[in-house]
């Protein structure tokens, strides 16, 4: 889980230095797009530097988070029923 949560905050500043590093290759862009799909970019759920500051969060970007949340959410809980089904715990 380390990992994984260190993976997601990374993932964003990664991505930008792969692409400026690297942006010819297109094994590099399906490698990101990999990342980026089993991976979840959690930065995109930080929203708490503008909830201290006062600032009001659009509707359409809590929209948007809330629905990646669940989305999300849903993929890793049908994954885990799917590795999970038969065995005994």
């Amino acid at each position: 889980m380390v990992a994984i949560y260190f993976i997601g905050h990374l993932q964003a500043t990664a991505r930008e230095y792969w692409l400026q590093e690297h942006s010819n290759g297109w094994i590099t862009r399906v490698f990101l797009a990999l990342v980026a799909l089993i991976f979840p970019d959690l930065q995109t759920f930080n929203l708490v530097d503008d909830i201290v500051v006062g600032a009001a969060i659009p509707l359409a970007l809590f929209a948007k988070t809330a629905v990646l949340g669940i989305f999300y959410t849903t993929i890793y809980t049908l994954l885990a029923a799917f590795v999970f089904y038969g065995k005994e715990l």
